[in-house]
């Protein structure tokens, strides 16, 4: 796995070291549009960085989310997804094979007008339901 020359500016820029743990794991996080947990990301990486331990990633990820690099995603009770894309949207976690996919949000969906004097830190919207993909699957098994 190769990591891309933008990780360390952007590590910079948010004020963190451009460590090469911190690289490859904005690297892999960048490079996925499943959201991973910090688990999956350990497990992937451990091969090209077998120093690399649990602490590090799961302390490097709460560093992003601290310093707004990535967002964390809970849709299931105990299992915390990461997210590289700051911008509101929804996400969709399909029940068959498990995965999150970003779905697009009308802009509307994340206003807070109803919500006077709240002070709102996150906007989240979940959809659960089968997924395009697993949908045709299980037709074709019927």
């Amino acid at each position: 796995m190769e990591h891309h020359a933008g990780e360390a500016g952007a590590l910079r820029r948010a004020g963190l070291g451009a460590s090469r743990p911190r690289r490859w794991i904005l690297s892999y996080l960048r490079s996925r549009r499943d959201h991973p947990t910090a688990d999956q990301i350990y497990s992937a990486l451990l091969p090209h960085m077998p120093t690399l331990s649990k602490m590090t990633v799961y302390n490097t990820l709460r560093a992003f989310i601290e310093r707004g690099i990535c967002r964390d995603v809970r849709i299931e009770r105990d299992i915390v997804r990461y997210d590289p894309c700051l911008e509101d949207h929804g996400h969709f976690k399909c029940g068959v094979c498990a995965t999150v996919h970003d779905v697009p949000m009308p802009e509307a969906a994340f206003h807070s007008d109803m919500l006077e004097g709240f002070e709102i830190k996150q906007r989240d919207v979940f959809f659960m339901g089968v997924c395009p993909d697993c949908v045709r699957r299980l037709e074709k098994s019927t």
